[in-house]
């Protein structure tokens, strides 16, 4: 079992999440990833290839809907992109870029519950981690989850 959390650093000095080439692009797809989450996360241009033409791992889709850095549309437009394997999209109100992952405001402690059931069902195979996913990803005016081909509201 292998999960990706990889990094580049870009030409301009901006990092670059490279998690989703790992997992879904002809030009680096690594077999031996077995799950991917993607937090704020855009296809990268300059690696070439194609994304989600093959055989992707389970994904799951971090995003805040007020990120000004990484527009929300980029992660959404991968995620309905992924016909492949399960997938799916946390959509995170009012929230910003870093925020989610580094802060004490209310959407980090969702995408840290929603991380470790997406890990618990995919690496470990925990029964009820499923239920435990859905339940830990709604939450009112915080965050909402889905699924396979369902859409943010």
């Amino acid at each position: 079992m292998s999960f990706s959390t990889t990094r580049l650093w870009d030409p301009s000095g901006r990092i670059r999440n490279t998690v989703a080439a790992l997992a879904a692009n002809t030009c680096c797809r690594d077999r031996a990833i077995t799950a991917a989450i993607v937090l704020a996360g855009a296809e990268w241009p300059p690696l070439g290839g194609s994304y989600f033409t093959q055989a992707t791992p389970p994904i799951l889709f971090v995003q805040g809907d007020a990120d000004s850095i990484n527009p929300p549309a980029a992660s959404m437009m991968m995620y309905q992109a992924d016909r492949t394997g399960p997938r799916f999209y946390l959509d995170l109100f009012g929230a910003d870029h870093l925020a989610p992952y580094e802060g004490q405001g209310p959407p980090e402690p969702v995408v840290a519950r929603v991380t470790v059931d997406f890990l618990d069902r995919y690496l470990a195979g925990s029964p009820g981690a499923a239920a435990a996913m859905q339940r830990d990803g709604d939450v009112a005016g915080v965050a909402t989850l889905v699924s396979g081909s369902r859409l943010p509201p």
